[in-house]
């Protein structure tokens, strides 16, 4: 894996504040494919041009547009796509699986600045599937432009379908498809983080130069999720800063092209990707198929005794992975505590396991 790993220090800014400052200086319909138009909310008016597409969460414009109007404040030109009301889509998943590639091809074209300046993508979770592959579909219809300067890409989500235990992971066909220039920005506290090394390799394989980086103390959404640790309002406020380092690295990188070399052929518009029908999750529990014996595990409580998973046999044990960090995790608690009542511990237990913290973090929660 031929990676370049740039850790930042960055130091937080504080800006004046002005008036009217988190609206857009400009509100612009973009026609796609199919007569369908994008709104796009544009801060700024000059410096490297940034197309901003939101993940499949959908767009927050009382959190993004701040953001946005720091990141302008940078130096960037900001166009930010709120792909969601313009396409009437419920925000979740699959909400960016029937977005026609071809659309966001025709985004790219028409948000392209005029030359020497270049366009930027910066897209996060399964947005990077939606920007990856309608990049591909630009850079088949306009193989020689160079005015396409890279994307970067916030904790994506390439994987196909939802993992299943026991069997190694599927990438989505774009992961080894793109051949561009790639920033990564991974939070260190995101279950994905655990895929970092062999994502990167992938992304690689497809052609692609990519350099990456850890966010400390943040995990997934820590731009604009709504309840956030000190620390990733911290990292939150200092982005700004390290998207326009992560621009000039991809601006000043040699050798990049966008000349398609060698790509799978684009799918027929009336059959669907093979993207969308791999992110179909599974309903329902799934038989795990590897080993049914439960691996070894012990460890010590906050309490300092000694727990071992096989003192629990005979008995139904849910095992509980969660860390503080983790709203979805911290937010299931009061249920497994009602789990737990409706049942005898004699015939079933709930195990919780915090990973990754200290006890006295565990403590304090």
């Amino acid at each position: 894996m031929n990676v370049w790993l740039y850790p930042f220090l960055i130091a937080l800014l504080v800006f004046t504040p002005l008036s009217h400052a988190n609206e857009p200086d400009a509100l612009l319909e973009i026609t796609v494919s199919a007569d369908t138009s994008i709104s796009i909310a544009r801060f700024g008016n000059s410096g490297q041009r940034v197309l901003w597409l939101p993940s499949e969460q959908g767009l927050d414009s009382s959190k993004a547009y701040p953001l946005a109007q720091r990141m302008a404040a940078q130096g960037m030109e900001i166009w930010l796509a709120d792909l969601h009301a313009s396409y009437f889509i419920i925000p979740g998943r699959t909400s960016l699986d029937d977005i026609p590639a071809a659309a966001i091809a025709d985004l790219i074209q028409q948000s392209l600045p005029d030359a020497p300046q270049q366009l930027f993508l910066l897209t996060s979770g399964r947005g990077a599937a939606l920007g990856l592959n309608g990049l591909q579909h630009w850079q088949n219809a306009h193989p020689t432009d160079k005015r396409f300067g890279g994307a970067v890409l916030l904790h994506p989500n390439l994987i196909a379908g939802i993992p299943e235990p026991g069997k190694p992971d599927e990438w989505l066909p774009i992961a080894t498809q793109t051949q561009t220039l790639l920033f990564v920005v991974q939070p260190e506290k995101s279950g994905r983080r655990w895929y970092l090394g062999e994502l990167l390799d992938t992304l690689e394989t497809g052609g692609s130069r990519v350099y990456a980086t850890l966010i400390k103390g943040a995990g997934d959404g820590y731009l604009t999720r709504p309840e956030r640790s000190a620390a990733e309002i911290k990292q939150a406020d200092a982005f700004p800063v390290l998207l326009r380092h992560a621009l000039n690295i991809l601006s000043k990188t040699e050798g990049k092209t966008s000349t398609v070399t060698a790509q799978t052929p684009l799918p027929k518009p009336s059959t669907p990707s093979a993207e969308a029908q791999a992110s179909v999750p599974k309903t329902g529990l799934q038989p795990f198929p590897g080993e049914k014996r439960a691996p070894e595990l012990r460890l010590t409580a906050t309490d300092g005794n000694t727990y071992d998973l096989k003192d629990y046999r005979g008995k139904v044990v849910l095992l509980n992975f969660w860390a503080t960090w983790c709203p979805p995790c911290v937010e299931e608690i009061p249920s497994l505590g009602r789990l737990q009542q409706r049942f005898s511990p004699d015939d079933f237990s709930v195990v919780s396991v915090d990973i990754g913290e200290t006890a006295m973090d565990v403590e304090a929660f």
